[in-house]
């Protein structure tokens, strides 16, 4: 996943290399969710698992890989942590009723659109 990443100033590159390629095998996502519940990149492994015997999370393996299927990645973009909360507060203003979703959805388009023009340019693009 993104959380591993290899430092580029290690001088033990090939075993940092090593550790990340174990973490692509079966049996150690298998052992993570076993231990940790941590939901394996793979979401077919979880039909693997008795909920009895690993955990509660195991009981919504199916609702689970629905939503693997369902995903969509989020943007590539260096203001996502900003455009996220904006995304929140419109859907959820449109949600109260404190907005139309017309509305909402073309406050949340023009204020995506600033904050994408306020840091273009800034990294000399």
């Amino acid at each position: 996943g993104w959380h591993l990443v290899l430092n580029p100033n290690t001088e033990r590159s090939e075993m940092a290399l090593d550790v990340i390629e174990a973490f692509t095998q079966d049996e150690v996502m298998a052992r993570i969710f076993e231990t940790l519940s941590f939901i394996p990149p793979k979401v077919e492994l979880l039909d693997e698992f008795d909920p009895d015997e690993t955990g509660p999370v195991a009981r919504y393996s199916e609702q689970i890989q629905q939503a693997a299927e369902d995903a969509i990645p989020r943007p590539v973009t260096d203001v996502w942590p900003e455009q996220s909360s904006v995304m929140a507060q419109e859907i959820h203003a449109a949600y109260r009723g404190v907005k139309s979703p017309e509305e909402a959805m073309g406050d949340l388009n023009s204020r995506l659109e600033q904050s994408e023009a306020d840091v273009r340019g800034q990294d000399g693009d």
